[in-house]
């Protein structure tokens, strides 16, 4: 079996100090050879080997040494193993000059597979994320809400799924683009789905218009914040609030259910977060993460990679996470998550003795200042 090239070897002419250059021609036999070899050691070596050349010499190839490197990523997707085309997508998903159907066929993989691929691409349009929104999994349109930067159309594909974490994950999104077309839309659909009313409150495209609509039918806390940032007349939110509530009893055709205690809806909550892990659906937990603690996309997915944990021990202990679910979050998160090392069991009891440590109080205290950061950051 061949040894995996590495880069240099590869494109040698492109090494300082060595004379003349060796075309990628005469490498091509033994390149493609080790891309037909079996061994998945072999084919996640040269899937690092392919990879770290876009990274290095991706905007300088010739166009024989990219014609030959775009054929080894067609032939290493086509029949690999999960692992090996996981491998791949994470060392491209930052690449702006990979092959657009290399990365299309990533992004379309199974979602361990497409996550870093839909995340981060700057290679995908709005043509080809609308499709995958239209054609794939939840987990496809979670792992696309979180993208650092989306436009307007992709915004409406994911709203009109109609599915309500992909819609919260949208929102708790601030560099997102939402036309107000559709956060119209979603203000209205405010009052059924208490989830959107935080984020929406904080949303950069909100409009003065539609922050009194919003302010109608939220809580008080959300109210005030409504009135300070755009400054509302606040007999003119009470009396639309007073509107809001008369419209809500007269169009009641079935008596309302009982409101569930926020205990047992919180436990719920914990609860779907752990089965979500031991599935290994790291987006959705993302997701739920996120809608739990009230923090960002970017800054939960910093505190659940964390190697030491600490953060992530404050936030359930400031969200009244019990000991024993907690231990089942740390343990699981750490094994779901993209970039999963072995937990250490020396890690697992600091970390518990932290949790016992750490009092309620300055828990609390320390992820309202993160939340209160985050919200500066949007207003800002």
């Amino acid at each position: 079996m061949f040894e995996p090239p590495h880069v240099e070897d590869a494109f040698p002419g492109k090494r300082p100090g060595l004379p003349g250059r060796q075309t990628i021609v005469r490498r091509e036999a033994e390149l493609l050879a080790l891309a037909r070899d079996r061994s998945i050691a072999g084919r996640e070596a040269l899937a690092a080997s392919v990879a770290a050349m876009y990274a290095r010499h991706g905007l300088t190839f010739t166009p024989e040494e990219g014609e030959l490197a775009a054929d080894i990523l067609r032939t290493l997707i086509r029949d690999v193993e999960r692992s090996v085309r996981s491998a791949l997508a994470t060392n491209l998903a930052a690449s702006s000059v990979a092959p657009k159907d290399v990365i299309i066929a990533l992004a379309n993989d199974d979602i361990e597979v497409a996550f870093p691929v839909l995340t981060e691409s700057p290679v995908l349009q709005e043509d080809e994320l609308a499709a995958v929104v239209l054609n794939q999994t939840r987990g496809h349109r979670l792992a696309i809400a979180m993208r650092p930067s989306i436009t307007e159309p992709v915004s409406e594909a994911l709203i009109a799924t109609g599915d309500q974490e992909v819609i919260i994950c949208l929102l708790h999104n601030a560099e997102a683009r939402i036309s107000e077309p559709s956060l119209a839309q979603l203000v209205e659909l405010a009052p059924g789905h208490e989830a959107f009313q935080p984020p929406l409150t904080n949303r950069p495209e909100l409009s003065p218009d539609l922050a009194l609509k919003l302010a109608a039918t939220v809580s008080v806390i959300l109210q005030n914040t409504l009135i300070s940032r755009f400054g509302l007349d606040p007999e003119a939110v009470r009396l639309a609030s007073m509107e809001a509530a008369r419209h809500a009893a007269t169009s009641l055709l079935i008596p309302q259910a009982p409101p569930l205690d926020l205990s047992i809806a919180r436990r719920a909550q914990v609860k779907r977060m752990i089965e979500t892990l031991r599935d290994g659906d790291w987006p959705q937990f993302l997701a739920l993460m996120v809608r739990f603690s009230g923090l960002s996309i970017r800054l939960t997915h910093a505190i659940l990679n964390e190697g030491d944990g600490r953060r992530l021990t404050v936030v359930c202990r400031a969200c009244g996470i019990s000991k024993s679910d907690f231990a089942s979050l740390y343990l699981h998160s750490r094994r779901a998550a993209p970039d999963a090392k072995v937990v250490d069991a020396k890690d697992v009891q600091e970390s518990l003795a932290l949790f016992d440590r750490i009092e309620v109080r300055a828990a609390q205290s320390a992820l309202n200042r993160w939340r209160k950061s985050l919200t500066i950051q949007k207003t800002t």
